[in-house]
């Protein structure tokens, strides 16, 4: 019931005219992790909370765009917005039946709270959370900015992984995010979250501006081999 409302709603989106097939909201530009590579910190600096659209806005901008085929919930750290689930909700109620959530993975109380909410906010919709995972410990910690940042990151994901049992709409992804500061590492961390069981492994680049100005992206050639590391690693995955 939730492949077949998600390839429908993805199909209605390329029919109707003027549809759009993959929207990506920044709900929030508040992070309490201090990213070395972040693009938005910028945002974060100058966009306060009292700027962010409330939830009447959003539910009216969920009303007026429809059933777009794929939703992208980000930010910022989206769950530090404890109406997170009434987003889903609207938009949902809109027609909606494809999200993702990318988050830090720093509130796994915060995450437990979410997926409780989602058989009502959504029920029949894929909702894919992705965790960030740049490294196993204190390298992530560090490039994070957060101190003990890991260990609750690997808490998520088990949590996560968990709670597929009960949440068949439910997708697990780990996502790493390849810098020159832990290209190094990357054949580790990747070694590692082939051990979780999620359903898929994400690649991100180094793009925008970063808040460190010194950091550096990885080589073509780095991130070409490490893009084939993750392909084979996810074998069959779609995405």
């Amino acid at each position: 019931m939730v492949d077949a409302a998600v390839v429908l709603a993805w199909a209605r989106s390329l029919i109707k005219q003027n549809a759009v097939g993959y929207l990506i909201q920044f709900v929030t530009h508040r992070c309490n992790a201090h990213c070395r590579h972040c693009f938005d910190d910028p945002q974060r600096q100058t966009i306060g909370v009292e700027q962010e659209l409330s939830l009447e806005r959003i539910r009216a901008l969920a009303k007026s765009v429809g059933r777009v085929g794929h939703l992208s919930l980000t930010g910022g750290e989206p769950l530090l917005r404890a109406d997170l689930a009434e987003i889903i909700a609207a938009y949902y109620a809109g027609g909606v039946r494809s999200f993702s959530v990318s988050t830090n993975g720093s509130y796994p109380e915060r995450i437990e709270a979410l997926l409780a909410q989602l058989p009502t906010a959504a029920p029949y919709a894929r909702v894919i959370v992705t965790i960030s995972v740049d490294g196993v410990g204190p390298l992530h910690d560090r490039l994070r900015g957060l101190p003990g940042l890991y260990d609750k990151v690997e808490r998520s994901l088990r949590l996560l992984c968990a709670a597929r049992q009960w949440l068949p709409q439910l997708r697990v992804h780990g996502c790493f995010t390849l810098t020159e500061a832990n290209a190094a590492a990357f054949a580790d961390t990747l070694a590692r979250l082939k051990t979780m069981g999620l359903d898929q492994i994400e690649l991100n680049r180094l793009r925008g501006a970063p808040a460190d100005p010194k950091l550096r992206g990885s080589s073509e050639a780095t991130y070409t081999a490490a893009a084939g590391a993750v392909a084979r690693a996810n074998g069959g995955a779609a995405g």
